[in-house]
């Protein structure tokens, strides 16, 4: 008996086939490190969940939610610079609306000393904050605190600054002063030994 010959389109069929399934099983594997990472910072197990950022970046791009959430591990980890480094990151891929983000990255610039960064920071989640329904506010924010911290780091800084300028300048002063009275004692010198000289020749 005669077997009914394929269809012509029987080869695109089994390569379209073939590529679905391919496409569900990475995509399950990306989702699986993503929610892997998510659950462990769920459980507040942030430094297991670092290996399984890694994993859903290596095979997917970046988002503003994954960096979001690595960015929170990185600050839990105590590790600011890499915590900053994903809160702004996810700020560019449209993370801007995250209160949350913008808290964290506000708190990370301000451990490191960023003050001028972490007051832009507060300020932008402050005004997120006050704009959410009072019911769906994160409690213990205390943005008006944080605002008045970093002003006094910047005004600290500033006078700092001044201080040390006005230092500088005064330093500067007494070298120029010490340099001229310098000069004035050699030329004084000079003179009093061309006396003798002109005596002898005289002479």
């Amino acid at each position: 008996r005669l077997r009914p010959r394929p269809p012509p389109w029987a080869p695109f069929v089994r390569a379209c086939r073939s590529h679905i399934h391919l496409y569900c099983r990475l995509n399950c594997d990306i989702m699986s490190a993503l929610e892997d990472a998510l659950l462990c910072c769920l459980e507040d197990r942030f430094a297991a969940a670092l290996p399984h950022f890694e994993a859903h970046f290596t095979t997917e791009g970046p988002s503003a939610r994954a960096l979001s959430a690595r960015s929170r591990a990185h600050f839990e980890c105590g590790d600011y610079v890499k915590a900053m480094a994903d809160a702004v990151e996810a700020e560019k891929l449209g993370g801007a609306a995250d209160e949350a983000l913008m808290f964290r990255k506000a708190k990370a610039a301000f451990y490191l000393d960023e003050f001028r960064t972490a007051l832009r920071a507060f300020t932008a989640g402050h005004e997120l904050w006050t704009s959410m329904a009072e019911s769906e506010r994160p409690k213990g924010r205390k943005y008006e605190l944080w605002l008045r911290k970093c002003q006094a780091e910047i005004e600290d800084e500033e006078a700092e600054a001044e201080a040390e300028a006005e230092a500088g300048d005064s330093a500067a002063g007494d070298e120029s002063i010490a340099k001229a009275e310098e000069e004035q004692s050699t030329a004084e010198g000079g003179g009093d030994e061309s006396a003798p000289m002109e005596t002898a020749n005289d002479a």
